[in-house]
């Protein structure tokens, strides 16, 4: 894909939001060069879109005006593209969607949850999932019964691949669980929700999909 036509292909995709959203995203877009990223940021792009085709607010409008979103969007999307996961690419939309219709939220804090995301992958998100989950009804039935035992049914990773991926989510102080084999009523093996901190509720709160 030549300059020209990477232009041209910015300025379609710009267009297909409103118009006070399409100014920054072409300038930022036209910029990009490899055309495998290009590809995939267009790809969030497209998403995002979707997710902001009913959307109106001034308050917001004024937002993407700023220096903030743009430097948000411009990382945003420049991380986005070096992800090969489709999955993980779906992160960084809702991501820009949150910020978007929550511009009070603060720069720094949305950089913070950007820089935590681009050191996830997909096992990681299933096992953030896999924690945040209510334990099921029948839950206190359970005599006894471990973290790992639940995350095991749960996500249908071996004990390995959870013990690798959980070391990898206290590093980044996503979350605080670090005996996944305590024995413990059926019940409190069933409830891992305490064991997300306060900068992983934020990550799973600004990246989770609405739909």
């Amino acid at each position: 894909m030549t300059r020209t036509e990477k232009a041209l292909n910015a300025g379609a995709i710009a267009s297909s939001f409103a118009p006070w959203l399409g100014g920054p995203i072409s300038g930022v877009l036209s910029g990009m060069s490899q055309s495998r990223k290009f590809d995939r940021a267009a790809e969030i792009l497209r998403g995002l879109a979707d997710r902001m085709a009913e959307f109106e607010s001034d308050v917001s409008q004024n937002y993407v005006k700023t220096e903030d979103f743009e430097d948000l969007l411009e990382q945003t999307l420049r991380r986005g593209a070096e992800q090969r996961s489709v999955e993980i690419r779906k992160l960084y939309r809702n991501l820009l969607a949150r910020a978007i219709k929550n511009p009070s939220d603060a720069y720094d804090d949305q950089i913070e949850l950007l820089r935590v995301l681009e050191q996830m992958n997909v096992r990681h998100m299933v096992m953030l999932d896999a924690l945040d989950q209510l334990p099921p009804p029948n839950a206190h039935l359970n005599m006894m019964g471990s973290p790992l035992q639940t995350l095991c049914e749960r996500t249908g990773l071996s004990a390995v691949e959870i013990e690798l991926a959980l070391e990898k989510l206290n590093d980044l102080r996503v979350t605080k669980l670090n005996n996944l084999n305590m024995m413990m009523t059926g019940a409190a093996a069933q409830d891992l929700r305490h064991s997300i901190t306060t900068l992983g509720r934020r990550l799973v709160e600004y990246v989770r999909d609405p739909d």
